[in-house]
């Protein structure tokens, strides 16, 4: 396997760095910022949504699904177009159609309505989400800047999800739910009219044979991730043993194999095969995928005891987010000479396993908890590890590819990641809330099943964040013996 920090996205000897480039870079973070936000926002926002448009809690859960189906099923399509047609074309292009469906969301005036917008939103993140990240790859050709840049855009994760139910609480709570989706507009504007300005233009089309599009494998690696993150995010409802689960897992399964033979087949494939040679995207993607798996795993049952068990209101749960977002914050500052000191593997295991001891702390919550002495612990312990964790893994990721796969590649970290956002609902909450019905069903008082099946919950969230330590460390041992081969 190829090296991952491999020169293979460094800039050719001579070229000169963007004298823009730090402008640009506050352009696409502004952009994917309200991506991550309105991935949370919504979900403080659907009580008044159910009550407002008459909505049920069927067509509430489509509202937060769909967005996710249609974003984490169309990034390997965005990433692709991103590489043939040009990274600020693809760019504007997705932050035009997030802003317009975003306005549609706030506009909607049933159900139908919002989740159709709502589907469209997502469209528009998938294709914005990889090519502004390609975009801040192929500008920071220091490798420093790029560092600097990177701990900022990995920091967006942590920061993204945490702001967005605060921001929600507080919406909600002074205007109305459609402002959760009104306030993308001014950004997106704002970053339109900025990303004109300050993004170069895309580079003519050369005389060299064009790339082709490989439209059948879009398509067909599209509706495997639409059944795969179908099948997973509906085990809430279904469980795992059921048709409605293990079909379109099943289905996407067929599918991905599917993709496979085409993809051999074919001069331009969607994936280049290359790509799986390299070590570095792969660790980077499986790395990615545990650690949403268990971030948003996470953060959704602690809003719930926060609000179920203490007694919460929406908001106060959102600000007790932010014990996971402030640290997050302090560490994005840091990060780049934490990186440039001990490598990228190296913060990776650091930030896995202070995300491992944070969890662990929260596998003890008694039923009669306090915030101080109970959630701030482990949460402020997370917070210093998630952004380690995002960071260097979108490091090695993205400095594997060649500037050509730069946005499929951005793309496929991001499917990575929104994969196990999806998986890490379909287990570890779905584990927790098995455990509550089964302790419920017993007779135990709600709040007691409640906390019982959240500490179940968090025990397997730890599992996961070991394994995510462990890859860490193998990554870690294949980086120190490639250096040592390298200098004898």
């Amino acid at each position: 396997m190829t090296d991952p920090q491999n020169s293979a996205t460094t800039a050719p000897p001579g070229s000169a760095a963007h004298p823009r480039r730090w402008a640009i870079l506050a352009v696409v973070a502004a952009a994917q910022f309200v991506v991550l936000l309105d991935s949370t926002v919504v979900n403080v926002a659907l009580p008044s949504i159910g009550a407002d448009l008459g909505a049920s809690t069927s067509d509430q859960q489509w509202v937060v699904d769909v967005y996710l189906l249609t974003f984490a099923g169309l990034l390997l399509f965005g990433g692709r177009c991103a590489d043939l047609l040009g990274r600020r074309r693809v760019f504007l292009v997705g932050l035009t159609v997030f802003a317009v469906s975003s306005l549609a969301c706030g506009l909607a005036d049933s159900p139908t309505a919002l989740i159709v917008a709502r589907a469209f939103q997502g469209a528009g993140a998938a294709v914005l989400s990889p090519s502004a990240l390609s975009i801040v790859v192929t500008t920071f050709t220091d490798p420093r800047e790029r560092r600097t840049a990177l701990s900022a855009w990995g920091g967006l994760a942590v920061l993204g999800g945490t702001f967005g139910v605060v921001f929600g609480g507080l919406v909600v709570a002074t205007l109305s739910w459609s402002w959760a989706f009104y306030v993308n507009l001014p950004i997106a504007l704002a970053a339109f009219v900025a990303a004109l300005v300050l993004i170069p233009a895309d580079p003519a089309r050369s005389a060299a044979p064009r790339r082709s599009f490989d439209a059948g494998g879009a398509l067909i690696a599209t509706a495997a991730l639409l059944l795969l993150i179908h099948g997973m995010i509906g085990t809430t409802e279904h469980g795992w043993s059921s048709v409605a689960t293990l079909g379109p897992i099943a289905g996407a399964l067929l599918l991905f194999a599917v993709l496979a033979l085409v993809e051999s087949r074919v001069r331009d494939p969607l994936m280049p095969p290359r790509l799986f040679r390299r070590a570095g995207l792969l660790v980077g993607g499986v790395g990615l995928s545990l650690t949403w798996a268990g971030q948003i795993s996470v953060f959704y049952m602690v809003s719930v005891y926060q609000q179920r068990v203490l007694g919460f209101t929406a908001f106060e749960a959102g600000l007790g987010m932010l014990a996971m977002g402030l640290p997050a914050l302090a560490v994005v500052a840091v990060l780049p000479r934490l990186i440039g000191r001990v490598g990228a593997p190296g913060a990776y295991v650091v930030g896995s396993a202070l995300v491992m001891v944070g969890t662990a702390l929260l596998v003890r919550l008694p039923v009669d908890g306090s915030f101080p002495v109970d959630l701030l612990p482990g949460l402020a312990i997370m917070g210093f590890g998630l952004p380690c964790c995002f960071v260097s893994l979108t490091a090695l990721g993205v400095s594997a590819a060649p500037p050509a796969d730069s946005g499929v590649a951005s793309g496929l970290l991001n499917t990575f990641s929104q994969t196990g956002a999806a998986l890490g609902v379909a287990t570890l909450v779905t584990v927790a809330a098995t455990r509550t019905a089964d302790l419920a069903e017993s007779g135990r008082p709600v709040a007691d099943s409640l906390t019982a099946g959240f500490r179940f919950g968090f025990g397997f969230a730890t599992a996961v964040a070991a394994a995510n330590l462990l890859l860490g460390l193998l990554a870690l041992v294949r980086a120190r013996r490639r250096a040592a081969a390298t200098s004898t």
